[in-house]
């Protein structure tokens, strides 16, 4: 049998992509205008948007939600020092 079908396995192997950030230019922008304090992602797969965001403003408290339990815990431990808080 093939391997289950999930997003960790959707995304395991797929490099990040900044046609994607391109692609979606326009919510990032009146996000970066607007300067929050805090960024919460729902569904945030491999978070490539709230990680953009957090490296271009530091202090921003970043927390990520996702229901892939395996796709989150990868997306933290490869960005510890970016995730301040995730479920």
């Amino acid at each position: 049998m093939g391997e289950k079908t999930t997003w960790n396995n959707y995304y395991k192997n797929r490099k990040p992509n900044i046609s994607n950030i391109l692609l979606h230019w326009q919510y990032l922008a009146k996000i970066i205008i607007n300067r929050p304090k805090r960024l919460l992602e729902v569904g945030c797969g491999p978070a490539e948007h709230s990680l953009f965001i957090k490296k271009l403003f530091p202090s921003i408290n970043l927390s990520l939600l996702d229901l892939d339990r395996r796709l989150i815990t990868s997306v933290v431990q490869k960005n510890p020092s970016y995730v301040n808080k995730y479920y």
